[in-house]
């Protein structure tokens, strides 16, 4: 592939690289110059970290990487179960936010960026567009990316990173998601 170059964040994609280590999940990213993929190391099998190489003139306090989770507690499946017995209060709110902001990717898969605000001191405000996860959400389970210690003032543009994900993200041998619909209950008169 020829370099692609980003003119607005500095960032030249040398190569697109495919990820379908995980079961069930397939999608492509891009690999910037400078930050290409050391290794990609499985933790389990519902977890797995790209950790990229940087430019030698950069000092991180955590090496840059890209953790990608599979997690049963995003499937819309679960989360409903969990909004109806009112058992995880945090499961309703994100329901209710999540029918909000969601967004269907070209192959019809449902996403949405997330601010996680445990990660920060407390009455942090984020600026606007903040966001620190990128998450997928299909019936049985979702899939949460992080990219941790990456820049794009030196060259690794995370938005640039995250639109090839989302334009190629696919979940295989899953039926895909219902439409998230939110039922108000009644008032009895």
């Amino acid at each position: 592939m020829s370099q692609i170059f980003d003119n607005a964040s500095n960032s030249r994609i040398i190569r697109i690289n495919d990820f379908s280590a995980m079961e069930g999940v397939s999608f492509q990213y891009p690999v910037f110059q400078d930050w290409e993929v050391k290794v990609i190391e499985k933790k389990n099998k519902n977890e797995y970290i790209i950790w990229l190489n940087w430019p030698g003139n950069i000092k991180f306090e955590v090496a840059p990487q890209i953790i990608i989770k599979r997690m049963p507690e995003l499937g819309l499946d679960y989360m409903r179960k969990m909004a109806r017995r009112t058992i995880l209060e945090k499961s309703i709110k994100y329901l209710l936010i999540l029918s909000r902001t969601i967004k269907i990717n070209p192959n019809g898969e449902l996403y949405d960026f997330v601010f996680d605000s445990s990660l920060y001191v407390k009455n942090y405000n984020p600026p606007e567009g903040h966001w620190d996860y990128l998450q997928f959400y299909n019936k049985n389970f979702g899939v949460r990316i992080w990219i941790i210690s990456a820049s794009k003032e030196v060259g690794f543009d995370r938005n640039l990173f995250c639109t090839r994900i989302i334009e190629t993200f696919n979940f295989l041998n899953e039926k895909k998601h219902e439409k998230i619909v939110i039922k108000k209950k009644s008032k009895s008169r």
